[in-house]
C-alpha cells in the first residue's frame, strides 16, 4: 500500500517540479533526484506479487520527505536567484564559432589512441594478477576482491594515475559530445569527440561495474538538455520516443551488459535483472530499517556517509555491516539501498532530511551559475563546470545509492585536478580556467 502511495506522491512531485517549480528543466537537479526516485519505485512496484513487496509508512516518509527536502533547498536557491530558467543565447553564429576554442583532430586522435592504450594496460594487469582464463572471470574476482576482501589489485603510484585518466575523459568528453552535437561547422571534430565518449563508455565496463557508464550517460544528457535550450531547440514527439527508445535498449540490455562483464548467468529475465538493480533499493531499505538484523552502531560523525574520511584516520570500516545482501521469497535483491540509507544510518530520520536540503542548496547553486553561460555553445571546459558534470549523475542516481558526499570528497584528491589540467591541455592546447562568462557577452 505504501508502494502505491510513494509512486503517486513521487510522481505528483515530479509533475511540480517540471511544470511549476522549474520551469519545464529537465537538467534540473530537483527533478533528477525526484525521476530517480520515482522510476525506482514505479519498478519495483512490477515484482509486487511475486518478491512479496512490503514498504511500511516510515520508509515512506523517509524518501518522500528526502526527496522534498532535496526540492525545498534546490527551490529556495532558485527563488534566490530570481526563478531564472535557461534562456536561449543571444550571441551570433559568428560570435559562437570565435568564442569557440581551436581542437584540432590530431590532439583528439592522440587523446583516442592513448585511452585504448591505457585500457589494454589495465586489462593486462587484471588478467595477470586475478588469472582466471578470461577477463570476465578476472573482473568478478577483481568485484569480489573490491566489495568483500582486501586483496584487491592496486596498480603502481604513477601508472594508477595513468589508468585513472580515462574516467576524467568520460565526465569531460560527456559534455563535448552533448555540445558538438550543436555545432555544424565542425563535423570532423564532433565525430572523434564521440568516438572517444564511446570508447570511455565501453571502456568504464572494466570498472567491473555499468554504474560508470549509467553516470557519463545521465551527464550527457543533462548536458544536451541544456544545449537544447541555448540552440532554441524543442523537445517534440520524435525526441521524445528517440528517448524512450534509449531507455529501453538500455534497460533490457542490462543484463547482457552484466554478461560482458562476467556476472553469473541465470534463468531470470532481463526486466527482473534490470528491476533488482533499479527497483530493489527500496524494498532493501526497508529490509534494513525494520528487520532484526544488527543495527549499525557509530562513534564518529558521518561515520557511514564520511568512510572515504574516517579512513585516513584507521576508523573500522562497516562495509560488513552495511553492504549485506538481502532477499525475499528466495531471490536475491542485492545489496544497494539508496542513498537514504547511508543517511538513515550516520544523522537519524530528521537529520536524513537536513542533509538533502543542504545538498540541494548545493548542487542548485551551481547549477544556477552555469545554466546561461555560454560554455554550452563554446565548448570550453572550466572548474567549475567539471565539478557540476561530475556531481549531478548523483542527483539521478540516489535511487541506487550515496553519490553526493563521497563523489564530493573524490574531488579534494589532488590526482584529478592535476589529470584534468594534463587532458584540457591536450584538448585545447591551453590550460582551462577560463572565467564563465553569461549568454550575450564576450
Amino acid at each position: 500500500m505504501y508502494l502505491f502511495y510513494l509512486i503517486i506522491s513521487l510522481g505528483t512531485l515530479l509533475f511540480i517540479d517540471y511544470i511549476v517549480l522549474f520551469k519545464k528543466e529537465l537538467s534540473a537537479p530537483s527533478f533528477l533526484f525526484a525521476a530517480g526516485m520515482f522510476i525506482c519505485s514505479l519498478s519495483l512496484s512490477l515484482y509486487t506479487e511475486e518478491w512479496n513487496i512490503n514498504i511500511h509508512a516510515g520508509t515512506f516518509w523517509l524518501i518522500f520527505g528526502g526527496v522534498l527536502s532535496f526540492t525545498l533547498g534546490c527551490l529556495v536557491v532558485q527563488l534566490a536567484k530570481g526563478n531564472l530558467q535557461i534562456t536561449s543565447s543571444t550571441l551570433s553564429e559568428k560570435n559562437i564559432i570565435r568564442l569557440t576554442p581551436i581542437i584540432k583532430v590530431k590532439r583528439l586522435k592522440m587523446i583516442f589512441f592513448s585511452i585504448i592504450v591505457l585500457y589494454l594496460i589495465k586489462v593486462y594487469f587484471l588478467m595477470s594478477y586475478y588469472g582466471g582464463g578470461s577477463l570476465a572471470a578476472a573482473l568478478v574476482l577483481h568485484t569480489e576482491a573490491l566489495k568483500f576482501g582486501d586483496d584487491a589489485m592496486k596498480l603502481p603510484f604513477g601508472l594508477s594515475f595513468f589508468v585513472g585518466l580515462p574516467d576524467i575523459c568520460g565526465n569531460i568528453f560527456a559534455y563535448l559530445s552533448a555540445v558538438y552535437s550543436f555545432k555544424k561547422n565542425f563535423r570532423r571534430q564532433r565525430n572523434w569527440i564521440w568516438a572517444i565518449f564511446v570508447l570511455c563508455l565501453v571502456g568504464s565496463l572494466l570498472s567491473s561495474g555499468r554504474t560508470f557508464m549509467l553516470w557519463m550517460i545521465v551527464a550527457f544528457g543533462v548536458s544536451y538538455f541544456i544545449c537544447m535550450k541555448h540552440n532554441n531547440i524543442q523537445i517534440n514527439v520524435k525526441k521524445i520516443t528517440i528517448t524512450l527508445l534509449a531507455i529501453y535498449t538500455f534497460a533490457m540490455s542490462f543484463q547482457q551488459l552484466g554478461y560482458l562483464i562476467g556476472r553469473e548467468e541465470s534463468e531470470d529475465s532481463g526486466l527482473s535483472v534490470f528491476v533488482e538493480y533499479c527497483g530493489a533499493e527500496i524494498q532493501n531499505l526497508d529490509d534494513f530499517i525494520y528487520s532484526d538484523h544488527i543495527q549499525v552502531k557509530t562513534t564518529h560523525f558521518g561515520e557511514v556517509t564520511l568512510e572515504n574520511f574516517w579512513a585516513n584516520f584507521k576508523v573500522k570500516s562497516h562495509r560488513d555491516e552495511v553492504l549485506y545482501f538481502n532477499s525475499r521469497r528466495g531471490y536475491g535483491l542485492g545489496n544497494v539501498r539508496t542513498t537514504f540509507h547511508n543517511y538513515y544510518i550516520d544523522f537519524g530520520f530528521w537529520g536524513t532530511f537536513i542533509v538533502c536540503f543542504v545538498i540541494g542548496i548545493f548542487i542548485q547553486s551551481i547549477y544556477s551559475k552555469l545554466k546561461n553561460c555560454n560554455i554550452w555553445q563554446t565548448g570550453r571546459m572550466t572548474v567549475l563546470l567539471y565539478v557540476f558534470i561530475s556531481l549531478v549523475p548523483a542527483c539521478f542516481m540516489s535511487f541506487f545509492s550515496e553519490y553526493y558526499i563521497s563523489r564530493m570528497w573524490a574531488l579534494f584528491n589532488y590526482r584529478i585536478w592535476l589529470g584534468y589540467i594534463m587532458i584540457c591541455y591536450v584538448i585545447y592546447g591551453t590550460l582551462s580556467f577560463k572565467r564563465l562568462n553569461k549568454n550575450g557577452k564576450n
